[in-house]
């Protein structure tokens, strides 16, 4: 199953739950030897996929430095020498440091190691000679994630040119959550409240509550216009309001 998280709400003509419930519901027969294999982009912290991933083993995959030894899972801030490149083309000298020991990675490095990557699931840990020591959490659901340093697809210096890229968007916002789903697997910040350009005639409107047609009762309405013929073939020549609370 693909984009689950559009298959995480109920249809419009279903009662039977969601789409991803309904599909778990048409293998109960399999009983606990069922697989559903499952992946998406993280839209939101509280999305399926986030959601399923916490409540399951939430693993994550490490490579070990052929520098240092250590198993470990670099990340965004772990990306460097593309944020000072005045030119899109020296944001593809971008490159992954080590979070152990901080030494540089050469792309080749970065592949050769996934090769012999792990992944480490929670309260787990992983020792140099890749033993991965604790038990596994005692769950069904196996997920894990896996964001741009183990992506094996993906160049380093395509990633470098995304950020730069990003960075000067005319829509950063949308960039950046972009950047966050697809590259680096996190679920994106939520987005900011759109502000409605204001208007003189917008904001003379909202200064009245009185809808259209309304007359406040400290007026008094003389309309000496003839209406022609309206829908009930009825003439009005004159309205006045008094009295009246509201004239409409």
């Amino acid at each position: 199953m693909t984009d689950a998280e559009k298959l995480h709400a109920v249809g419009a003509g279903s009662d039977e739950g969601t789409k991803l419930r309904q599909l778990e519901g048409r293998i109960r027969c399999y009983g606990n030897r069922k697989r559903v294999y499952v992946e998406c982009t993280v839209s939101e912290e509280h999305g399926c996929i986030g959601q399923e991933s916490l409540a399951g083993s939430s693993g994550l995959v490490h490579q070990s430095c052929h520098s240092c030894g250590e198993f470990v899972a670099p990340e965004r801030e772990h990306l460097v020498s593309w944020d000072n490149a005045a030119e899109e083309l020296g944001a593809e000298n971008a490159t992954f440091s080590c979070p152990a020991c901080g030494i540089v990675w050469q792309e080749e490095d970065r592949q050769r190691q996934l090769q012999q990557s792990r992944v480490v699931h929670r309260d787990q840990t992983i020792d140099r000679t890749g033993t991965v020591i604790g038990e596994l959490p005692r769950s069904r659901t196996c997920g894990f994630r896996y964001s741009a340093a183990a992506n094996s697809f993906a160049d380093v210096a395509m990633i470098g040119v995304e950020e730069w890229r990003a960075k000067r968007a005319v829509d950063e916002e949308l960039a950046e959550r972009e950047l966050m789903q697809w590259t680096w697997a996190w679920p994106p910040a939520a987005r900011k409240k759109v502000e409605e350009p204001l208007e003189v005639s917008t904001l003379m409107q909202r200064q009245s509550v009185l809808s259209r047609g309304t007359v406040l009762i400290r007026f008094t309405a003389i309309w000496n216009s003839i209406v022609r013929q309206n829908t009930y073939g009825q003439s009005l020549k004159r309205v006045v309001a008094k009295n009246e609370r509201f004239l409409k």
